[in-house]
This record gives C-alpha cells, sequence and structure tokens, in this order.
C-alpha cells in the first residue's frame, strides 16, 4: 500500500468516527492528546487535578478559554 493512500484510509476512519461518536446520545469517556479530535466530538470536558474534578462546558477551545482566562 502505498503512504499516500494509507493516510487518506486513516484520515476517513478518523472522519467515520467522529461522525459516529457525534451521533452518539450517551456519555464516552475519551482520553486523547488530539486537541482538534475533542474539539469536534466533545461537549463537556471534565479535568481531574489531584483530589478533585472541575467541570467545564463546551468543546476543548471552550475549555482552554475558561481555564486560562478565570
Amino acid at each position: 500500500m502505498k503512504a499516500g493512500h494509507h493516510h487518506q484510509v486513516k484520515h476517513l476512519q478518523c472522519e467515520v468516527l467522529e461522525d459516529a461518536l457525534q451521533e452518539f446520545d450517551g456519555t464516552l469517556l475519551a482520553i486523547s492528546h488530539d486537541r482538534y479530535f475533542l474539539d469536534r466530538i466533545t461537549t463537556r470536558i471534565i479535568e481531574l487535578g489531584g483530589a478533585s474534578l472541575k467541570e467545564y462546558l463546551g468543546n476543548y477551545s471552550d475549555y482552554e478559554h475558561q481555564r486560562f482566562s478565570a
């Protein structure tokens, strides 16, 4: 398989996964280093810090804005 083709297949698989997660009507725990992925699939972020939890409504960009403007 050519390298370019592999990248196209992987990109398509990610889009299919994102679409499925956006349609999912339930709760999902997602752990990812990909902020763009989190931006597209999250509506609420719960930050775990030490012995506390803090809730942020919105996607990853909203989380960053709320966290750093507080």
